[in-house]
């Protein structure tokens, strides 16, 4: 309860940093072109605050240092969502000789032509985007948190390798939702819920589920990632009385006391013998593509919970039915699997459309407004030569 409390009193801190309430807030959706238009009006946020809230990280150099060929931005784009206000709110932290070009979501076309004459851009990463930039592009954000699906093959542009291009991401503001949205795939395999669910519309229900009818107080969580995904899974597991263990690419200064054991990514091997679940808030790089495969699985403790709602292509598809065929996997649940995958054929999984991220009623989904205000502040930042957030190292992928 207390764990509980933390976590909404965390929630009404950060709604009174934007100066908004969520009842004033538009309805968000994935396909932002059939949401009717709204003026909302937008208040100027706390930045200080957000960036304390999030644990945001500037970057150590001013942008006008350590992007090489850096020059006051003449054109930024941006692409534009539902609410008519958001224009003009974006275009007052700019200076008034830098021009802002907006385009409606959906507007591929607009997109692409703009780019070629901007200085940099704030939206979601396409594959064609590097493909379509001029001479003078420095800059993008992605208002999402992977950047994977910026390069084709995962390739990325020799362009890019010089450091005239800095990438910044919403890295850490979609943990709530992301994070949450695993615990509740794993919540509603422990009791069964993907089967009753079905069972409910005939009526007729039948007790294969038993097996898997867990009581989760007691039982080890390890969690693959400790960013902003990875720590909201570690906190809300520990708050149903798990036991957790997670691994990161560094051992943090500060760790949660109710962290049994943090270890280096080449320890879980060792970490998921014991896993009753094990759970993925890793980004997908080259290291992480298909590491969940058949070797790993098999290290596995016997009947354990698999859970992926980062990446599909961070485990082996077919490796996973066959581990669920035979019972070395209990059950699994994941959020962004492709349309062949084998797994749609697969008992015991619950599988969700790539939604994680989404929360209409919360400013901290994807399009949300702690998003939109963290992608404003770099947008100034940029044009004013200053220190960054959340600046991704292209080469780590994150």
């Amino acid at each position: 309860m207390k764990t509980i409390s933390k976590m909404a009193t965390s929630l009404l801190v950060v709604a009174g940093m934007l100066g908004v309430c969520a009842g004033a807030m538009p309805v968000l959706a994935q396909d932002e072109t059939r949401v009717a238009p709204v003026s909302t009006p937008l208040a100027d946020p706390d930045m200080n605050g957000i960036i304390k809230a999030f644990s945001l990280t500037e970057s150590a150099r001013p942008s006008r240092e350590f992007i090489k060929n850096w020059r006051k931005p003449k054109k930024i784009l941006v692409t534009l969502d539902n609410n008519t206000n958001r224009y003009d709110w974006l275009k007052k932290v700019l200076p008034a000789d830098v021009e802002l070009v907006g385009v409606t979501r959906g507007d591929q076309q607009g997109y692409l032509n703009a780019l070629k004459e901007v200085d940099g851009v704030f939206g979601s990463c396409r594959k064609d985007t590097f493909a379509n930039v001029g001479p003078n592009f420095h800059w993008l954000h992605n208002t999402g948190v992977g950047i994977d699906q910026c390069f084709t093959g995962g390739i990325i542009p020799a362009g890019l390798k010089t450091g005239a291009v800095a990438i910044t991401n919403s890295s850490r503001l979609e943990g709530n939702s992301v994070g949450g949205h695993g615990i509740a795939l794993m919540m509603a395999l422990s009791r069964g819920v993907d089967v009753y669910a079905v069972q409910q519309h005939t009526k007729k229900f039948t007790t294969e589920t038993y097996p898997r009818m867990w009581s989760l107080q007691g039982r080890l969580a390890v969690i693959a990632g400790f960013g902003g995904v990875g720590s909201q899974m570690a906190q809300l597991a520990h708050g149903l009385g798990m036991r957790v263990m997670v691994t990161n690419a560094a051992i943090p200064a500060n760790v949660p006391d109710y962290i049994e054991k943090i270890g280096l990514p080449g320890e879980l091997d060792n970490m998921v013998k014991d896993a009753d679940v094990v759970l993925t808030a890793l980004p997908l790089t080259k290291e992480t593509a298909g590491m969940f495969n058949t070797a790993l699985i098999n290290k596995f403790k016997k009947g354990a919970m698999f859970i992926n709602v980062t990446r599909g292509d961070e485990q082996v598809d077919a490796d996973v039915v066959a581990a669920l065929e035979s019972g070395q996997l209990s059950s699994a649940g994941f959020d962004d699997i492709s349309n062949d995958s084998p797994l749609y054929n697969a008992r015991n999984v619950i599988i969700t459309p790539h939604v994680a991220a989404q929360n209409v009623d919360s400013n901290l989904g994807r399009g949300g407004e702690v998003i939109w205000a963290v992608a404003r502040e770099n947008m100034r930042r940029f044009a004013n030569g200053e220190k960054m957030l959340s600046v991704v190292d292209i080469e780590k992928g994150f």
